[in-house]
């Protein structure tokens, strides 16, 4: 019984910090968007739109599957730079796991918290 609260503690700890990454994504997205429009207005309707696509499972589901691709290619991309094909699959796979591993966690925050 005290193992499993303590897993259960764990675990929600480590949804809660997984929630921060995928909101702070958000944000960061939002703000690049709105900068690259250089538009207050767009930075807005992309925020509000991305938080409100995780009230609904599955809009969340196709934002962190699209989340997860984007850190797929950021990897790819920064494994070409600093030594081509073999570190840009290596660096991709591996972005591509972790950020996987941390919105599976904030999905399941996301879900507690409805």
């Amino acid at each position: 019984m005290r193992q499993e609260v303590r897993r259960g503690n764990t675990q929600a700890q480590f949804n809660d910090q997984a929630s921060t990454f995928l909101f702070a994504e958000i944000g960061v997205l939002s703000i690049l968007i709105g900068v690259a429009f250089s538009s207050w207005w767009v930075f807005g309707f992309v925020f509000i739109g991305l938080i409100a696509m995780t009230w609904f499972r599955g809009s969340t589901l196709v934002l962190v599957i699209t989340l997860t691709l984007c850190w797929l290619v950021a990897g790819f991309a920064l494994g070409l730079i600093i030594s081509g094909y073999g570190a840009a699959f290596v660096i991709g796979i591996i972005a591509l796991l972790v950020s996987a591993g941390f919105h599976i966690a904030a999905i399941e925050w996301v879900e507690d918290m409805k």
